[in-house]
């Protein structure tokens, strides 16, 4: 057992302890050391030796308290017996402490991946606290955090996309407690529940018009911004990160195809140089200075999408939501029915565009104004070469049921357009019944009875 006393002489707090191997020790504290934080220290020094002499890991809340302790408290416990020199716990068990040491080349070897786990430490720690202790932080408190990535700044959230930067922000988060789990410094992981989801949707997209990307084409400072224009509208490069790959070296010119990498996968594709990029990517490159690797210079998302927006301002054209996928929605779509005219198989299409069918069926295919158009069009061809389609054409609406025009948007097609006031035939009007009963009578049982009346 340890003794707490006040010495006589010098004033101050002095505690009379027995190191792990039974030796007495003295340990005098800062002159000026309250009572009360006095006696919480002879009962940490007890726990100390407790735990070293029972071969027992230290508590959570000694740990803890050890890390707040000044140098001169720590030097005086190592010179006493009871700190180990340079072990002041065996494993992290606070989130900051933790995070720091995971997050290093030894456990994490991918650089582009570390810098994704340390954004998101950032945001855990501003969550959190820095010492928050792994093993408090609870189930509820994980769906917080995760409700909090989605919030608005100004509601203490980090305005993360619910799609996208939401969910890929909570795999990053999963990983940071997975290794935790795996070293046996929590039980569980909080993140890993029903209730939090990390599957990353892709965003909606929508289809921009030719004539609003011709338009933005026309308001390009350069042959280089154009040639990165048509890249991603055109063939539907991934911005920016495989339009900043693409180098001259990887262009075919004979086979009218490039070697595309893909960044987030790590691996390379064949696709073919579409016939509008062709001329311009020509004209570039014969322009381009000697010795030139990258086909055009490198530029961050956020750099891209800034000036994209200045573009769009400029051209006069309706702003869309999902920048860039938009734009590569349009590519694949326009590079289907290109296919389709050439006589060009769709699996070729997907291989180019860097998908498999399953994925282009369910992001990327999808009903746009040009079919609409061929629809108005052959409507109208038909009506005037049949007379069934004249009667119809003229009973008809001159736009398709379910069209709708909006002053500077692409025309959308809304679900409930399609309800209409059914009027009943006679057939189904109970008071016009006669005595053929519900069912109208055949052509054939119609012929053999005016036979009989005659």
């Amino acid at each position: 057992m340890s003794s707490l006393y006040k010495h006589k002489m010098k004033l101050v707090w002095t505690l009379n302890i027995k190191d792990p191997q039974g030796m007495a020790r003295r340990i005098y504290l800062p002159q000026g050391t309250a009572k009360k934080d006095a006696q919480t220290f002879k009962n940490k020094c007890d726990a100390l030796v407790a735990a070293v002499r029972l071969n027992e890991s230290l508590e959570d809340s000694l740990i803890t308290w050890l890390e707040k302790q000044p140098e001169e408290i720590r030097a005086k416990l190592i010179r006493a017996g009871l700190l180990a020199a340079g072990n002041k716990d065996k494993k992290p068990k606070q989130l900051g402490e933790w995070c720091e040491y995971y997050i290093t080349p030894e456990f994490v070897a991918d650089k582009e991946t570390r810098r994704k786990l340390n954004n998101v430490k950032r945001k855990l720690i501003i969550f959190f606290g820095k010492t928050r202790l792994l093993k408090s932080i609870s189930k509820l408190d994980a769906r917080r955090f995760v409700d909090a990535l989605t919030k608005s700044r100004s509601d203490g959230g980090f305005e993360l996309s619910a799609a996208t930067t939401g969910p890929r922000a909570v795999g990053y988060v999963r990983q940071i407690f997975a290794a935790a789990v795996d070293d046996d410094v929590i039980k569980y992981d909080p993140f890993k529940q029903k209730k939090i989801s990390a599957t990353v949707g892709r965003g909606r997209g929508v289809f921009v018009p030719r004539a609003v990307r011709q338009k933005i084409y026309e308001v390009l400072p350069d042959n280089i911004w154009r040639l990165r224009h048509l890249l991603i509208c055109e063939n539907g490069l991934a911005c920016p990160s495989e339009l900043n790959h693409l180098r001259w070296r990887d262009i075919d010119w004979s086979q009218q195809s490039m070697i595309v990498y893909k960044q987030k996968t790590k691996k390379h594709r064949k696709a073919g140089i579409m016939p509008a990029v062709l001329p311009l990517l020509r004209s570039v490159f014969d322009s381009a200075s000697e010795g030139s690797e990258f086909v055009v210079p490198s530029l961050t998302n956020t750099h891209m999408a800034r000036m994209y927006n200045k573009f769009i301002i400029q051209a006069d054209v309706q702003p869309w939501e999902c920048l860039f996928v938009s734009l590569r929605k349009s590519a694949v779509n326009d590079a289907h029915d290109w296919a389709q005219l050439v006589g060009i198989p769709t699996h070729v299409i997907d291989e180019w565009f860097g998908h498999t069918k399953a994925v282009s069926d369910k992001y990327y295919k999808a009903a746009n104004e040009n079919h609409y158009s061929k629809l108005r069009q052959q409507t109208s061809e038909g009506s005037q070469n049949s007379g069934f389609g004249s009667q119809i054409g003229s009973q008809q609406p001159s736009e398709p049921i379910g069209i709708t025009k909006h002053a500077g948007k692409p025309e959308t097609l809304e679900r409930h357009e399609f309800q209409q006031d059914v009027i009943p035939s006679g057939i189904h009007r109970k008071s016009e019944v006669g005595d053929i009963g519900f069912e109208p009578m055949t052509p054939s049982l119609s012929s053999w009875c005016s036979n009989q009346l005659s």
